[in-house]
């Protein structure tokens, strides 16, 4: 049998190393008083279950006793070196000491009195082992400690002494502790085991280059993609706005402008609708004329119990002469004089509720044909701008929309070239803006498709796209471009389903899975808490991640 010596302060990992290498079936384990592996009932579980894994055969020998107690609550076979194995007999002759001073009924002597003599209790009788080649003189006041260090004390104390003083009572206590704490750390080792075990599994794989290069149409007329053809779906998206932009004139003329406004006419006459044609005059109470610029039908009024209650509609009216004298309002009451002298002239009336202006007369500022050119492309541009950040920025963000992929119509460009106090004139301008995308999904599809053809049973790993060329086609709502694609592939991997397969197995079968999967590159199995050898049975606690 093969016997290995621990060291006082070595670990038990040290010790487990040796005891798996060591060639022979059959080994003991030699350990010193006090040494560190006597620490904990732990290390002697773990001694003993790697033992048992490398096909050892472990004895425990040891002279400190509690060393030996803990390799008997681990179930470890275990003996006392100077004990016979057969017999259980000490190899030393026994002494039994006394506790020190004289023999009983003998006095002190000192300064020539007698002192009183002390109860002595029986001494304890202590069997000490001694070689059988030495000698040991028995002394009276011999001390333990001054005996050879090869005198060891046995555990045996002769039965006949006093309970009080006798040790085997302490050790006894210290052996019951020692075996709660060992129960409770194997209580709450389990524990940790059973509930709270995790494993992360992590497989690298190969990488393989791949790259393909084509041209691609993008038509919103098909709904699925053709790898074929190279033919996708896509869709257009469109979006409107107006706005009205302010410019100077650069011109400077003399000019008769009139003054305008709006008019609110009313009806209180009767419940028949009553119509006004174009230039019909309306007159405020001072005596200024303006007319109307289109005809108006002036709805009836509603008459309820012999009350009637008017009612009214809106028209653009001008002054009569150019001047700024017409620049007046509100006015609350404007008379049609064509009504004079019959009853409709009471029951037809007008109101403005803003100011009528405009009117003026001598030099003005005024826009010239290159300042309206000019006006209507920046009012084209702004429309441009704003269209083109607004409808980029509303579509799916999973839509991919091309350079060259955006088109801008406008709809409705009218100038003001009538100028405000301050020389500037005005564009309003109306667009529309359409721009033709496609889902990077389904690009990546079709490149999978074309991988697949060749690559069977592997996916991408990262691929990059590079687009270019892109010619919209607004009219048949397509688009093609140009496509430059590079990536990697590895196998298909599920990890989920590897998860599945390596529930509850040993780490050793869990490898010999690894490794039998193709391409596999690299490979690291952790578990914790580290003693455990076992993947765990909650797949919650499992986490399987591929690279």
């Amino acid at each position: 049998m093969e016997k290995i010596f621990v060291d006082k302060n070595e670990s038990v990992a040290n010790v487990v190393e040796k005891v798996i290498t060591e060639e022979g079936g059959d080994v003991t384990v030699v350990i010193p008083r006090d040494a560190a592996i006597g620490k904990s009932v732990n290390n002697f579980h773990l001694l003993k279950r790697e033992a048992k894994m490398a096909g050892k055969n472990l004895f425990i020998e040891s002279v400190d006793e509690d060393i030996l107690a803990l390799a008997k609550a681990s179930e470890i076979k275990s003996s006392h070196p100077f004990l016979d194995e057969k017999k259980g007999e000490s190899k030393f002759s026994d002494i039994v000491l006394r506790r020190g001073g004289d023999s009983d009924g003998e006095s002190e002597e000192g300064s020539g009195k007698k002192k009183k003599k002390k109860p002595v209790k029986e001494p304890v009788k202590v069997t000490l082992k001694v070689p059988a080649e030495e000698t040991v003189s028995e002394e009276p006041e011999s001390k333990p400690e001054e005996i050879s260090e090869k005198i060891r004390i046995s555990h045996e104390v002769v039965r006949s002494a006093p309970s009080g003083i006798a040790p085997s009572g302490r050790k006894k206590k210290i052996l019951a502790a020692v075996f709660v704490l060992a129960a409770v750390l194997v209580a709450g080792a389990w524990i940790v085991q059973k509930f709270f075990d995790k494993a992360t599994v992590a497989i690298n794989f190969e990488k393989t280059p791949w790259s393909y290069d084509g041209t691609f149409v993008a038509d919103s007329s098909v709904s699925k993609t053709d790898a074929e053809k190279l033919v996708l779906p896509a869709e257009i998206f469109t979006a409107k706005t107006n706005l009205v932009q302010q410019f100077k004139a650069s011109a400077v003329k003399k000019v008769e402008e009139k003054s305008r406004g709006r008019i609110t006419i009313y009806n209180a006459y009767s419940s028949e609708p009553q119509t006004l044609v174009a230039t019909t005059r309306f007159e405020t109470p001072d005596g200024k004329i303006f007319r109307i610029t289109d005809k108006v039908v002036v709805p009836g009024a509603i008459i309820k119990d012999g009350k009637i209650t008017p009612s009214s509609t809106e028209g653009d009216i001008v002054a009569d002469k150019a001047g700024p004298e017409y620049n007046i309002g509100p006015v609350a009451k404007l008379t049609i004089p064509g009504f004079k002298g019959s009853p409709r002239y009471g029951g037809f009336y007008g109101e403005t509720k803003d100011k009528i202006s405009g009117g003026f007369v001598g030099e003005k500022a005024v826009p010239t044909d290159d300042d309206i050119k000019s006006a209507k492309e920046k009012t084209e541009e702004i429309l441009k701008i704003r269209l083109e950040n607004g409808l980029l920025s509303s579509y799916p963000p999973e839509f991919k929309v091309l350079d060259g992929a955006f088109s801008l119509s406008v709809t409705k460009m009218n100038v003001n070239g009538e100028t405000d106090e301050n020389g500037n004139f005005s564009v309003f301008g109306e667009a529309e803006a359409k721009v033709l995308g496609f889902r990077e999904s389904d690009m990546k599809s079709i490149l999978e498709s074309i991988m697949l053809q060749g690559n069977p049973n592997m996916t991408f790993k990262e691929v990059s796209l590079e687009y270019s060329d892109a010619v919209a086609d607004f009219k048949n709502r397509k688009e093609s471009f140009a496509l430059k694609s590079k990536g990697s592939l590895t196998p298909l991997f599920s990890p989920e389903e590897f998860k599945s397969r390596i529930i509850g197995k040993d780490i050793k079968e869990v490898k010999e899975l690894i490794f039998g999967i193709d391409k596999v590159s690299g490979a690291k199995v952790s578990l914790w808490p580290r003693w455990i050898s076992d993947i765990p049975e909650n797949s919650d606690r499992i986490k399987v991640n591929m690279d």
